[in-house]
């Protein structure tokens, strides 16, 4: 199963007007769109996107579409090209997404896994968290897809780091701002501190109230609480004199969401 795009899809992706991709189709013939489904729609894939975009920047250097017909097509797809933001590298885990293909992703990162780079590991996990969410973005996905990619990447870390649980009273909380459904940074950090031996729990979104009653029942000298979804700042603080009430415990927040209210304010 290959990726399928709509016209307006590729157009969001290559930055063409529809007009411009009817256009080039009708003249040059350059793509083999496949027509399905009862709304009568025609469907693209991967290599219609691939030619069109170096349709695009070969125009953009300066050759006539006549030079760039020239060119076999099975010359342009073995091409590195870049997809605006994604190389192929990418574009093939992408695609994997796309397809639920998990078993190749598992694949991958299992051979970084059982090299004993951990560290490298979970780097290359928080990469494909990235990518996964700048695809959906680019409209590359469905938010279907990025969801089940999620969910699956979620269960497929938690079966590794299990081995590494410190059967110890954990002195550092890992949590997520109430209401922010995004586990994926906190669970990574939650990991990385289980690899460098640091006792810790992770409770992921829990409703403000519970994580309260669960930072007060425990002697946590550290909560850390990730945040994907941007906060106003007066949120953070109203969080943090609540837990500052019951506990002496330090509180960081991080991830996406706190980094990007920083580099706002």
């Amino acid at each position: 199963m290959k990726m399928k795009y709509l016209i307006k899809d590729l157009s969001n992706i290559t930055g063409l007007s529809p007009a411009r991709i009817r256009k080039w189709q009708e003249r040059y013939h350059i793509l083999n769109p496949k027509k399905k489904g009862k709304n009568g729609y025609y469907y693209y894939d991967n290599e219609d996107l691939k030619i069109l975009l170096f349709f695009k920047n070969e125009i953009k250097k300066g050759k006539t579409p006549k030079e760039i017909l020239q060119i076999p097509r099975k010359d342009i797809l073995s091409k590195e090209i870049y997809f605006n933001e994604f190389n192929s590298k990418e574009m093939q885990f992408i695609q994997y997404i796309s397809e639920y293909n998990f078993k190749e992703i598992k694949n991958y990162l299992d051979k970084i896994y059982k090299t004993k780079h951990f560290l490298k590991w979970l780097q290359e996990i928080h990469n494909l968290i990235i990518l996964t969410g700048k695809a959906w973005e680019k409209n590359f996905i469905t938010i279907s897809e990025e969801h089940t990619f999620s969910r699956w990447i979620y269960n497929y870390i938690s079966s590794k780091i299990v081995k590494l649980y410190l059967y110890k009273e954990p002195i550092w909380l890992v949590a997520v701002f109430p209401g922010d459904p995004h586990e994926l940074g906190a669970l990574l950090h939650f990991a990385k501190l289980q690899y460098y031996k640091i006792p810790a729990k992770f409770v992921g979104m829990l409703p403000e109230k519970e994580l309260l009653n669960e930072i007060k029942q425990n002697n946590y000298k550290i909560v850390s609480i990730s945040i994907v979804i941007p906060q106003k700042e007066e949120a953070l603080e109203k969080l943090k004199n609540k837990i500052q009430k019951i506990s002496n415990t330090d509180i960081l927040f991080g991830g996406y969401g706190y980094r990007l209210m920083l580099q706002q304010n």
